[in-house]
């Protein structure tokens, strides 16, 4: 992939609760096709707990040689804000986000690093772009911890 222009994947994992050793070889696996600069994101779509989380993303950052980041890890903004605080890898929300004030309640909460907008549960392109000089000037109030 290095040699076709991708510098860019993004893994879903956690398919079932005893995913783990196939989500390592997956992830390292795109490591090799993406080679040292590629850019790795992982995407468990809300399937982990708080602990399995908290757990499991430094064993997928280390297979990965490092992820940019980890989308929707938890189900709950309550839970997105846990795991946010006990690991180094920065956090995606995309589920959590399905209402035009749900970025807001995110950045308050400090439950993400990286909000994942999509136009139409928002309320159209022009909401997206709203939400995202929002988010952006909390951002700049409140840094990411």
């Amino acid at each position: 992939m290095s040699t076709s222009g991708c510098d860019t994947a993004k893994v879903k994992v956690a398919d079932h609760p005893t995913s783990l050793t196939e989500d390592l070889a997956r992830v390292e696996a795109v490591r090799d096709a993406l080679g040292p600069h590629g850019a790795i994101r992982i995407d468990a779509n809300g399937a982990w707990d708080t602990d399995t989380a908290v757990a499991v993303i430094p064993q997928l950052d280390k297979a990965a040689g490092g992820l940019q980041y980890v989308e929707q890890p938890c189900h709950t903004l309550e839970d997105l804000a846990v795991v946010r605080r006990h690991v180094t890898v920065r956090i995606a929300a995309d589920e959590s986000i399905r209402r035009a004030e749900d970025p807001l309640r995110i950045a308050i909460a400090g439950a993400a690093d990286i909000a994942v907008l999509k136009s139409t549960p928002l309320g159209g392109a022009w909401w997206r772009q709203r939400l995202r000089r929002i988010h952006a000037t909390l951002t700049r109030i409140r840094p990411p911890s």
